[in-house]
């Protein structure tokens, strides 16, 4: 890369340098425009973070690879062949807005019952709210992390409480987990991945989460050929799997350019 660039330049497709008014590594402000509208809108963190897991993280060495991040939202990346899988239009692979429960909860996009809805940090939270307020949940540890406050339990609170052994907690991100492995069943129907990665916050829980989502794929996949060879893992490269895939992805396309150069 050449030396000298201007604060906000555009360094390559997926890395923007940042600008003197950055501020903290985890929220930086950058300025610049991205070089394509659909590269902003791909990769994104979820995409980010796909192409990051396959070539540094937990997806090493698989040429087929789905990453699903559960957070306060849900998204997803799919590499196939080696390649990111873009679309269109670079919209592809919203896996947190396909379609579980018709008609169900209101969702951040403003249509209802995607697994956003019903699976992401946010929705374990609400749900979490109108189970305690229906009056279940009465010993639940959820109620002493939140101070007794119905109005505070989020979705880290009931993820707190599951990892300090609380059954209700665990129950709720059980639900969750279904729901995201159902979704994960017609998934693999449709990539045929070698492996399934799962980011995100919500995934940080391990196996409290993933072993529901194992147990639904296995139910709900159309035969086994799709998920035993297919392992559900938890990603390795944390909350800065998605600059590390702009980064490399900017990187490779400098490389390439150089090369076309020569």
């Amino acid at each position: 890369m050449q030396a000298g660039f201007e604060p906000g330049e555009i360094v390559g497709r997926g890395s923007v340098r940042p600008s003197n008014r950055s501020r903290s590594a985890k929220r930086q402000v950058w300025s610049g425009r991205p070089s394509r509208p659909a590269w902003r809108l791909r990769f994104g963190r979820p995409g980010g973070a796909a192409l990051a897991e396959w070539k540094f993280g937990a997806g090493r060495g698989c040429a087929e690879v789905l990453y699903l991040t559960i957070s306060t939202g849900i998204g997803g990346g799919v590499i196939s062949g080696g390649k990111m899988l873009l679309g269109a239009r670079g919209l592809a692979v919203e896996a947190g807005h396909i379609l579980v429960v018709p008609d169900g909860p209101l969702c951040g996009c403003g249509q209802r019952g995607h697994l956003e809805a019903v699976a992401s940090g946010t929705a374990i939270g609400r749900n979490a709210q109108a189970r305690l307020k229906a009056g279940d949940g009465e010993t639940s540890k959820i109620w002493e992390i939140a101070c007794g406050e119905v109005d505070k339990v989020t979705g880290a609170v009931v993820g707190e409480a599951a990892l300090a052994g609380d059954e209700f907690a665990q129950r709720l991100i059980a639900e969750a987990g279904t729901f995201i492995g159902r979704t994960v069943a017609s998934l693999l129907h449709l990539y045929n991945p070698s492996i399934v990665i799962f980011g995100g916050g919500v995934s940080m829980l391990g196996d409290i989460l993933l072993n529901p989502v194992r147990e639904a794929v296995r139910k709900y996949a159309m035969n086994e050929f799709y998920w035993r060879d297919c392992p559900i893992v938890q990603a390795e490269l944390g909350d800065d799997a998605g600059l590390i895939g702009a980064g490399a992805l900017a990187m490779e396309e400098v490389g390439n350019k150089a090369k076309e150069a020569i």
